[in-house]
């Protein structure tokens, strides 16, 4: 077995883990193909086939793990021309995956060549050197750290009893538990295990970077959030943002910490001080620190609402 089909093994192994531990972890794993059909396929169509997309094919033929950030392997039956009949082309290219973590979060195949590449920018694509080194390797290193992290959750909450956003929290979780939220097949709210004090702070120093402190006690009770576009970057995605660049104000240099309302105000912070900063849609901006409390008061009181007119509706 090669190093593409010994690391997706390893992936599914610890997705299957991975939904054990999350019951809100979603997880599909479909039949794989045999290389005769998948190179019957490609002679059919005239169309070449990526290697390490052939290789995919023959562990699973559609991988979905969702609930430690998004690896989804889209399937043979994508791999096909585009349209019917004389109308039919071979896209350029055409997405395989979605995978966290790699840049643009997708991998695309051109079927003519067989290359594969990721988008860097808007119409400009860079090819992927090594599939399994530079696409699966990171996201096995990602599923096995937020594995970890779950296993001491409980651990690291029971020290967050007196945490500022504790209260609102455990309403989130509430709403994971209710009828309504066991009744989907993706929770209301996505609620990353938390980050230590420890981690932090080592954080803080690897990336020279002062945190503001309403941040630092969201990220203590849950590293990454979801819920109705209040969303709360983790801080592996907060380094990605220093990575695709800062933003300057008169105040200095800041970096995108949350989205508060999933339209365009943001959460930013000095990197130099850890000021909070508010940035409006019309990039005004004000003080920050009460922010990430105070719009995800306003979120809570429009899922309340929600939750009322259903009721009433039953």
């Amino acid at each position: 077995m090669s190093n593409i089909t010994d690391t997706l093994n390893r992936i599914i192994a610890l997705g299957k883990q991975l939904c054990e531990k999350d019951k809100w972890c979603h997880m599909e794993c479909t039949e794989p193909h045999t290389m005769d059909e998948i190179l019957a396929h490609e002679a059919k169509l005239g169309i070449k086939i990526p290697d390490a997309v052939k290789e995919i094919l023959t562990v699973s033929d559609e991988l979905i793990i969702d609930g430690c950030g998004l690896l989804h392997l889209y399937g043979l039956k994508n791999c096909s021309l585009q349209g019917t009949g004389n109308g039919a082309y071979i896209p350029k290219y055409l997405t395989i995956g979605s995978v966290i973590g790699v840049k643009g979060n997708s991998v695309y195949a051109d079927l003519n060549t067989g290359v594969l590449s990721v988008k860097v920018d808007t119409s400009v694509y860079e090819p992927v050197g090594d599939f399994c080194n530079d696409i699966l390797v990171p996201y096995e290193n990602r599923l096995r750290k937020h594995i970890a992290a779950l296993e001491r959750k409980d651990e690291l909450l029971e020290k967050q009893r007196n945490n500022p956003f504790r209260e609102y929290y455990d309403t989130l979780v509430g709403y994971n538990e209710s009828e309504l939220g066991k009744g989907r097949r993706y929770p209301p709210v996505i609620l990353y295990p938390p980050a230590s004090e420890e981690e932090i702070s080592a954080w803080e120093k690897e990336n020279n970077i002062v945190l503001p402190e309403s941040y630092k006690n969201w990220i203590l009770i849950s590293n990454g959030t979801y819920f109705n576009g209040w969303e709360v970057d983790s801080l592996d995605e907060v380094k990605n943002n220093l990575t695709d660049g800062t933003m300057e104000f008169d105040e200095g240099t800041y970096v995108l910490l949350a989205s508060l309302t999933g339209c365009c105000d943001y959460l930013l912070g000095n990197i130099e001080t850890g000021e909070a900063l508010e940035l409006s849609e019309e990039f005004d901006t004000e003080d920050g620190e009460d922010s990430l409390i105070d719009h995800l008061g306003y979120q809570i009181e429009w899922y309340e609402e929600k939750l009322a007119e259903e009721e009433e509706n039953d």
